[in-house]
């Protein structure tokens, strides 16, 4: 396990570099969910950095994906907890669970430690930092969601929003088969971050470029 950090909980990065992070979120929880593999595969044509956090019981449905994810060297692997619980109603031993269990079986499947933790739904007061510090991870959110999950949701509208993004910033999307239109928008949102002299880059080089500017700590 990695060792603890302090707790920390961010949105963006305080940076001088023209990077932002792509993140895509990949978990389960009772109800099965899928891989959206030809979004992952322009991304390693195009040899597009991005972060993955994945649930553990999603991880365990889909042995193939996971072996794929972790085999590309710019891809960073996170946790996203086991089954995707709403961590702030969870005990401190539960939500110890949910990390600890999460990170062993990404450990188990592709011999990776994840240093960044993703809560479900958004969903984080200072208890859930607290535990992902212990278990070695920084709580990462998103400056900008996609609206991904929305099945009502265009292609173009996803570009839209990839618009908002600034330097610094983490950009939220989806890649357990619940992205809608993503694999669609996805060249559009990569050529408009070229134009605008953007480079996509994973959590943790967004963290290496500058500062992570911490959120309030939420009671």
């Amino acid at each position: 396990m990695p060792s603890p950090l302090t707790p920390l909980v961010f949105a963006r990065v305080a940076t001088k570099q023209q990077v932002v992070a792509l993140t895509f979120d990949c978990c389960q929880n009772e109800k099965p969910a899928g891989f959206d593999e030809p979004l992952v595969r322009q991304l390693i044509r195009g040899h597009i950095p991005a972060t993955f956090f994945l649930g553990g019981r999603w991880v365990e449905a889909h042995p193939d994906a996971v072996k794929l994810l972790a085999s590309v060297r710019y891809f960073e692997l996170g946790n996203h907890s086991y089954i995707h619980p709403h961590m702030t109603k969870q005990t401190p031993d539960r939500m110890r669970q949910e990390l600890v269990r999460t990170q062993q079986i990404l450990h188990s499947r592709t011999g990776r430690w994840a240093t960044d933790f993703r809560p479900p739904y958004g969903e984080w007061d200072s208890r859930v930092v607290a535990e992902a510090g212990k278990a070695g991870m920084r709580t990462v959110m998103w400056s900008v969601a996609t609206g991904d999950p929305d099945k009502h949701a265009s292609a173009a509208s996803l570009v839209a929003e990839v618009r908002k993004v600034k330097p610094g910033g983490i950009i939220i999307m989806h890649a357990n088969g619940r992205g809608w239109n993503t694999a669609k928008a996805l060249p559009d949102m990569l050529a408009w971050l070229k134009k605008k002299g953007l480079r996509p880059v994973t959590v943790s080089e967004l963290v290496k470029s500058g500062s992570p500017v911490s959120l309030e700590a939420r009671k």
